[in-house]
């Protein structure tokens, strides 16, 4: 399907595992090519932009920035390293928090690109904290990076359509664009 010609004025989250199994296969490396051609492709003088990663910990890395940010949204996404355990939906329910904080009347969407499963005691499970951002309008579109992730990944997608398994995590740069 070709994309639409009209540009949309969006607000969009990217959400990125940054846990220890990121750093297997340069998945990370991966992911962060993938986010700087998805940077390149958008139109910041309409959108913004957010970043926010995840291990155990949910942590805003870059609030929603147009182009007048745009190179400190690029730093944050270079300067990331690996550690520690997955938590999916606590990335999930931070991202909408800053959605839904600094919403302008845009549309709203989140990209979660994961390897791996919820691994927090008490997450809830990936399509929980999903169905909150979706009942509020936000697009949901997850990647599995690696082949073997989280299978509440493709529920928490808003349709079929938004949900990618990418076993050859070289090829998510071409995805993102």
């Amino acid at each position: 399907a070709a994309c639409p010609t009209a540009l949309t004025k969006v607000e969009v989250v990217l959400l990125l595992d940054v846990t220890s199994s990121m750093e297997l296969a340069a998945k990370l490396q991966h992911a962060t090519a993938a986010a700087h051609v998805f940077l390149d492709a958008m139109d910041l003088d309409l959108s913004r932009v957010g970043l926010v990663t995840f291990n155990h910990v949910a942590a805003v890395r870059s609030p929603l920035v147009g182009r007048q940010d745009e190179a400190s949204l690029r730093a944050a996404l270079d300067s990331l390293s690996p550690s520690g355990q997955t938590n999916i939906s606590g990335a999930i329910d931070l991202a909408f928090t800053l959605l839904r904080d600094s919403a302008i009347g845009n549309q709203q969407a989140m990209v979660v690109l994961t390897d791996g499963y919820n691994t927090v005691p008490g997450a809830d499970p990936v399509p929980v904290a999903a169905a909150r951002a979706k009942a509020a309008a936000v697009t949901i579109a997850t990647f599995c990076a690696g082949g073997a992730c989280d299978p509440g990944l493709e529920p928490a997608a808003s349709g079929p359509q938004f949900y990618f398994s990418v076993p050859d995590t070289s090829k998510l740069p071409e995805l993102y664009r």
